[in-house]
């Protein structure tokens, strides 16, 4: 399932942003750990409303790091 986010980012440049729930599909994560990543302030990201977004390039940069 984190193949298919990953694909659709990509083939889409226009939406920047990912969801919690998309981050989390991608890494294999609970999206509460992607949540508690977001408030230490380990993946930078911004809330709208009640919702957390996360801009590619940070969502990029975190994923490629985690991959080692």
């Amino acid at each position: 399932m984190g193949t298919e986010v990953l694909m659709d980012k990509q083939q889409n440049p226009g939406r920047t942003d990912w969801t919690v729930k998309e981050l989390a599909e991608c890494a294999g994560l609970n999206p509460s750990r992607i949540r508690q990543l977001l408030l230490a302030g380990e993946i930078k990201g911004y809330k709208r409303g009640p919702i957390w977004l996360v801009p590619n390039a940070e969502a990029q940069r975190w994923l490629e790091n985690r991959r080692g």
